[in-house]
């Protein structure tokens, strides 16, 4: 199986690689004069959703996932974020399906342009016939205006050494009012080398659609996602299908 996490909001969050949290802390950015840095703002939220699709595969096998996501939008532009993850399993119980981190830098410039550059890491265990590690990191760099957004991904070590992939997206958010928010995702996957031997040998495209409600503290979500060709060994996973859940912000 070779998936990725879509990023349905603007420019902020990423996907995975053989680097721990601590060492993704190597990211520097120079601002020049025109850009003003983001504010400060922590964040904590509890999330529950119905499936946990990465860039269209589902990873959770579409049962229900349970995540703790923190995020820190320090002073300066640096931001850094994860979440812990647990899932249903077959039999009906909680079980440990993973984490996410990343680390990052962005910066916005007076004509309202703004960009960013990271890292992140995934580390997941999907649970198939044989039980498959989802586990790789990526260096990110975006750009977004508005609602639209832009952002390329490159994997050197791709589930395992040498296994380079690159992955891009667009994204656009329409908002027709404070409480509402529709979302469109357009992503590709193409694998770059050292895919000799693996599943991971053709390109592939997610799409994923969105509606939000806001309602004080909580956001309620109602998606659709897909990933075309289906990705290997288990191509049901891939298939379309409706996502929803509740995501609870402390």
């Amino acid at each position: 199986m070779a998936p990725a996490r879509p990023a349905s909001a603007p420019i902020r969050r990423p996907p995975r690689a053989e680097v721990t949290a601590a060492r993704l802390v190597g990211v520097a950015a120079v601002a020049l004069g025109l850009w003003t840095p983001a504010r400060a703002e922590v964040a904590a939220s509890l999330s529950l959703q119905s499936d946990d699709r990465l860039r269209g595969v589902s990873v959770s096998d579409r049962r229900p996932v349970l995540s703790l996501n923190l995020a820190d939008d320090f002073a300066g532009g640096l931001y850094a974020g994860g979440s812990a993850i647990a899932q249903q399993t077959p039999g009906g119980q909680a079980d440990r399906l993973g984490h996410t981190e990343y680390v990052g830098f962005a910066a916005r410039g007076p004509n309202g342009l703004a960009w960013d550059v990271g890292l992140d890491n995934q580390d997941l265990r999907v649970m198939t016939a044989q039980p498959v590690r989802l586990r790789y990191a990526e260096a990110y760099a975006g750009v977004s205006k508005d609602d639209l957004s832009a952002r390329i991904y490159y994997s050197p070590n791709y589930l395992r050494p040498g296994l380079s992939v690159v992955y891009a997206e667009v994204n656009k958010t329409l908002r027709p009012s404070d409480d509402w928010r529709l979302s469109g995702h357009l992503g590709a996957f193409q694998p770059l080398g050292g895919n000799s031997g693996t599943t991971v040998r053709r390109s592939r495209y997610d799409l994923r659609f969105d509606v939000v409600r806001l309602y004080r503290r909580a956001e309620f979500d109602l998606g659709w996602a897909m990933a075309s060709p289906p990705a290997a060994p288990e191509p049901h996973r891939s298939h379309a299908g409706l996502v929803a859940g509740v995501t609870l912000a402390f």
